[in-house]
């Protein structure tokens, strides 16, 4: 890794807080987000000409309105989606304080009233200060990309637009195991998308097929590349080493294959498969297909019921992990309480805006980025060699060689951690890992100044997990 490309990267948000006061001069002093993405649909199966919503944030007006990942805009403000083209969707989408949407999705059609996350641009949340601090732990505070290798096929010009309900076929005794580790993931994030399981007269029968073998055409290893790989586990919501070899990986250099295959098949139309996904892999050993399945059925199943790609999806992985207290802080001036979430941990404990904050956890509290910057780039530089050599990646947004603390290190790295030098003042985001604090208190103390006198105050955090995956 470059050292000064990960400088620039890591400190660039703290440093870009002047640059965004500067903008908002000459602009508004808010910033309104809705908190979702679409794509308009040029998909026969699904949403045809419409916008269907492909990542929705956790936590944002989107996520409070219930709107989620492939869900079809049929309506915005009345007017259908089907007539308009993007530009006035989107001036529709986003005037006024709110918008009246109507959604389609497999539950059927509903209405909903959507918000806005506003903000003022001179203010910085705690979720801002996370990203920005993010090298006090990458593990939560991050985005990486992986690619799959499976393989989407339907039928052609099947509708999904009116399935409901769903049942399982049946399973033998021998493949018993298998089939409920497929269809527990399966029904799991069909009852998500809103459909219902029923045994009597479904609309889809959820049915899979698998693989596990020796390579016949297995030679030898090769030596100089890895045997396993890295691979998201849902269930851990981490990323886990498991003997799937790389990409690239020659298949006389594989001793096992493994495939593994989900059908949705139409119970009223003659039991067409309408839809099917497949995933194909070399193993450096053994892997149990139920395990197989379970790192891989719910990755499999985003692709349904709005397709994205055919055939080697790329997902994006956020991690989003920090302490909530509810506080906002001023952008100019870290040590100043801008605003409080009513009802927050911090307004329960007393917290006010206005208030200006002395130390946090003992740690002096500083007014401008500039000085937390500096001393950000010296921790990072100064706690590299305390990092992972073994799961080495380039974040989402193209910085390679980003490492996460090497476990053996977490007792070295909270005592770096908790050196005033190193100004680390908001590693309280992260107060919940043992390498930021070893003490296993999980409460944070703020010393502020209020009528010339310091007063400390005792705040309960909330952990909040704002982590996702989506089709990149």
């Amino acid at each position: 890794m470059k050292m000064n490309r990960l400088f620039a990267v890591a400190i660039a948000a703290l440093l870009s807080v002047t640059a965004t006061l500067a903008q908002s001069a000459t602009g508004s002093d808010q910033v309104c987000r809705i908190g979702m993405q679409y794509q308009i649909s040029y998909n026969e199966h699904w949403g045809a000409n419409r916008p269907v919503i492909i990542t929705v944030e956790p936590g944002s007006a989107a996520d409070v309105a219930g709107l989620k990942p492939g869900d079809v805009i049929e309506k915005v403000a009345g007017k259908s989606t089907a007539s308009l083209d993007e530009v006035d969707f989107q001036k529709l989408l986003i005037s006024g304080n709110t918008t009246r949407l109507e959604v389609s999705n497999l539950s059927g059609t509903k209405q909903i009233t959507l918000g806005r996350d506003c903000q003022s641009r001179y203010i910085l949340s705690e979720r801002q200060l996370a990203r920005s601090f993010s090298f006090y732990s990458l593990q939560d505070a991050s985005d990486r990309r992986i690619v799959r290798p499976y393989k989407v096929k339907t039928s052609t010009k099947a509708d999904f637009t009116n399935l409901r309900t769903y049942s399982f076929a049946a399973s033998s005794p021998d493949n018993e195991e298998i089939d409920i580790a497929v269809y527990k993931e399966v029904g799991k994030y069909l009852s998500a998308m809103g459909m219902k399981e029923t045994l009597n007269n479904p609309d889809v029968i959820v049915d899979c097929y698998y693989l596990f073998d020796n390579n016949k055409l297995f030679t030898s290893f090769n030596s100089s590349a890895p045997h396993n790989s890295w691979q998201y586990s849902p269930r851990d919501k981490k990323m886990i080493s498991i003997p799937i070899m790389p990409a690239g990986t020659q298949e006389i250099n594989a001793p096992y294959v493994i495939q593994l295959g989900v059908r949705l098949i139409n119970a009223r139309n003659n039991l067409q498969v309408f839809w099917q996904c497949e995933s194909n892999d070399f193993l450096s050993s053994p892997l149990g297909l139920a395990e197989y399945a379970r790192y891989n059925v719910p990755l499999m199943m985003i692709e349904f019921p709005f397709i994205r790609y055919r055939e080697n999806p790329t997902f994006r992985l956020r991690s989003q992990r920090y302490f909530y207290t509810g506080l906002y802080y001023q952008a100019n001036d870290l040590s100043l309480v801008a605003a409080v979430d009513p009802n927050s941990p911090a307004a329960k404990a007393g917290l006010k805006a206005g208030d200006r904050i002395i130390s946090i956890n003992g740690i002096p509290a500083l007014s401008g980025s500039e000085e937390y910057s500096a001393a950000y780039k010296e921790f990072i530089k100064k706690t590299m060699k305390y990092r992972t050599e073994e799961d080495i990646f380039t974040d989402a947004n193209g910085l390679a060689g980003c490492r996460y603390w090497s476990p053996k290190n977490y007792e070295k790295i909270a005592r770096i951690m908790a050196q005033p030098k190193y100004k680390p003042a908001f590693a309280y985001l992260f107060f919940f890992r043992s390498y930021v604090n070893d003490q296993q208190i999980t409460s944070c103390v703020f010393q502020v100044q209020r009528d010339g006198m310091p007063e400390s105050i005792l705040v309960q955090p909330v952990l909040r997990d704002e982590s996702s995956v989506t089709l990149e």
